[in-house]
């Protein structure tokens, strides 16, 4: 069963069986391993920049406790919380009260992680800056005849890749598409275009979301899922069905 949870992070999916699959291949007792991300998000509320952190702990055992340490003096120690489906996964994402006009401190955030069998690991990300766009939804047209809904957005300078997500009025993800690469301006919303965690309703209104990403200066290709640095989120209020 598919839930919320799971697709919160817009890369979390793809993330999980390279970390996890490759650890479970040669080894049936485990050794606790981690892997950190502190990134930026940014969005547009009432036509104004605004900036918020996004942190996630990904371990290949069940994580009993995480927090995150920001720089000196750039505020205070973070409470990570459990994903209620993956239980090797601790993470926060700002709520909208949590954004503010003011840019996120740049340096090491270090991860403090306790897994359920008593281990305990620290784990520095360092947080860049960057210049990531918000994209621009220029179009949302629905197709009745096919009940899917195509979407477009002026491309984000910089964004190594985008992600197309739907969510209800409760801002609970429904729909998350797959990963979709840096030159991408089109989409088309149906059932087998992505992952569903529920349905759309003829007539109901939802928000559609456009989440731009850059990879950090030293992500890898193996690792660049673990090393975002910045996410960009575009939303525009739509109807399905209309």
């Amino acid at each position: 069963m598919r839930t919320k949870n799971f697709y919160r992070n817009i890369l979390l999916i793809l993330a999980l069986p390279v970390f996890f699959f490759s650890c479970n291949e040669e080894q049936v007792e485990q050794e606790f391993e981690l892997k950190v991300d502190a990134y930026i998000v940014k969005k547009k509320i009432d036509d104004e920049l605004r900036f918020a952190n996004a942190y996630f702990a990904y371990g290949t055992k069940a994580i009993k406790m995480a927090t995150v340490t920001p720089p000196d003096l750039a505020g205070n120690q973070v409470e990570l919380e459990s994903s209620e489906s993956t239980p090797t996964v601790f993470y926060k994402e700002p709520e909208m009260g949590d954004y503010t006009n003011m840019y996120p401190a740049q340096g090491e955030y270090v991860f403090d992680v306790e897994s359920k069998d008593g281990e305990v690991l620290q784990q520095a990300d360092m947080m860049e800056a960057g210049a990531l766009e918000v994209p621009e939804i220029t179009e949302a047209v629905y197709h009745s005849d096919v009940q899917s809904m195509t979407v477009s957005w002026d491309s984000a300078q910089d964004a190594n890749g985008f992600v197309v997500k739907l969510l209800n009025q409760n801002r609970e993800v429904i729909f998350v598409s797959y990963t979709l690469i840096a030159s991408a301006d089109e989409y088309e919303i149906n059932q087998a275009s992505g992952n569903w965690d529920g349905t759309a309703y003829s007539g109901e209104d939802y928000i559609l979301q456009i989440q731009a990403f850059t990879y950090e200066s030293s992500a890898t290709e193996d690792n660049k899922l673990y090393n975002i640095k910045e996410v960009a989120i575009a939303e525009k209020e739509i109807k399905w069905g209309s």
